[in-house]
C-alpha cells in the first residue's frame, strides 16, 4: 500500500512496474482469460 501511496503523490515508477499502471497488464490477463473461456465453450484448448 506504500508504493500505490506514493506513486498517488507523485513519485515516479520503475519500468518494471509501468505495465501495472497504466493498466496494460489488466488488459493482457482479460484476453487471456477470455480466450480461455471461448476455447472452452468450443471445446479446444488454448496454450497459456
Amino acid at each position: 500500500m506504500s508504493f500505490l501511496n506514493d506513486i498517488m503523490h507523485g513519485m515516479k515508477s520503475s519500468p518494471e512496474f509501468e505495465k501495472l499502471l497504466t493498466g496494460e497488464a489488466a488488459r493482457a490477463v482479460i484476453a487471456t482469460a477470455d480466450a480461455c473461456t471461448k476455447s472452452r465453450y468450443e471445446n479446444r484448448k488454448v496454450e497459456v
